[in-house]
């Protein structure tokens, strides 16, 4: 695991290059910039969705897929606000830095990644052209709106021999559920819900999946992340894999908080807050999920990367979306050891 930080920024903004921003995206940026006031956000929700919805505007953006040697022009749908990974500003060095960095780190070897809730597929493109991981992806995407997208990214990359898409859920127990959506085009939020008006879909569980034991999961599932592993516990017991997940605090019901966290521990598993450790005018600057880098990039374009401890007693201290690693307790000396900082025994 050990390699050069600025190794490794430069090769995660070497996979993606935008080349064209889709034009109904451009349209709705100047409508959010153009009304700013309070009174005419109504208006501006309506522009906005019109200018991404209509066919009277383009749709298409392109962007570069480099892997190895073999470059390719890929078109992505601009419908899809998801796409912003790759056009936003505060994505130019890569999108949640901090998850990119650490995933190309742990995934290595024919090991499989498991990329659940993958949306366009981001993070599954990235690793399928990380050199150094050579195992099978599978990119799980139950949003049939979204879906198409990831099937399309992947045959236009050239990868599906690495990776294969797959259109159901993941939950407790093998079931239907329906889709609650927030709006058609800001498909990273849509969820799971166990009953609702939306899409019904196909739900099933880790344990009875027929493919490769998982070297690390990631999951993104707004908020199903406990169930998910719950449906999964022979894979937890006998793979030991490591698990990126997303966490939400929930002040009315903590329980949902606590019940991912709570899980993982009962599994002989220990929990981190990812950081990357900014070296910023003899002092050491901490950045997690969230913040733009840039600045700290500009300062420091080789930090390293620390574990912070987290558990239920100071989960609520911390953000409010948080992503979490969770090491199987036998693996976490392969962690310092490829030098990974203990925030918890070291002060910088």
């Amino acid at each position: 695991m050990n390699e050069s930080s600025q190794h490794a920024l430069d090769r995660i903004r070497r996979v993606f290059a935008l080349t064209q921003m889709p034009a109904n995206v451009r349209v709705s940026k100047w409508t959010d910039r153009m009304f700013l006031k309070r009174a005419a956000l109504g208006l501006v929700r309506r522009l906005k969705f019109w200018s991404l919805g209509t066919n009277l505007i383009s749709h298409h953006g392109r962007f570069i897929y480099r892997r190895g040697n073999d470059q390719r022009n890929i078109t992505f749908n601009g419908r899809n606000l998801q796409f912003h990974a790759l056009y936003d500003e505060c994505y130019r060095h890569g999108y949640e830095l901090e998850t990119g960095l650490l995933l190309t780190r742990l995934c290595r070897g024919g090991g499989a990644f498991y990329d659940i809730g993958a949306n366009w597929g981001y993070f599954s493109l990235l690793l399928a052209a990380t050199e150094e991981f050579t195992g099978p992806i599978f990119a799980f995407e139950p949003n049939p709106r979204t879906f198409p997208d990831l099937a399309e990214v992947i045959r236009q990359a050239g990868v599906a021999d690495r990776v294969k898409p797959c259109q159901f859920g993941l939950g407790r127990e093998s079931c239907i559920m329906a889709l609650a959506e927030a709006d058609s085009f800001s498909t990273g939020f849509a969820k799971l819900v166990s009953t609702g008006a939306g899409g019904q879909i196909t739900v099933k569980r880790l344990d009875e999946l027929d493919f490769p034991a998982p070297q690390v999961i990631k999951i993104d599932a707004e908020g199903m992340e406990a169930d998910i592993l719950a449906g999964g516990s022979n894979i937890l017991r006998a793979a030991k894999p490591f698990i990126l997940f997303e966490n939400f605090l929930d002040y009315d019901t903590p329980a949902k908080t606590f019940a991912a966290l709570e899980l993982l521990l009962a599994h002989d598993y220990q929990l981190f807050v990812p950081v990357l450790l900014f070296a910023v005018k003899g002092r050491t600057v901490m950045m997690t999920y969230g913040t733009d880098p840039a600045a700290l990039i500009a300062a420091d374009a080789e930090p390293k990367m620390g574990l912070f401890e987290v558990h239920p007693e100071n989960r609520y201290l911390l953000g409010l979306q948080l992503n979490i690693l969770a090491v199987p307790i036998a693996k976490i000396p392969e962690l310092w050891n490829a030098g990974f900082v203990n925030l918890n025994e070291s002060r910088h």
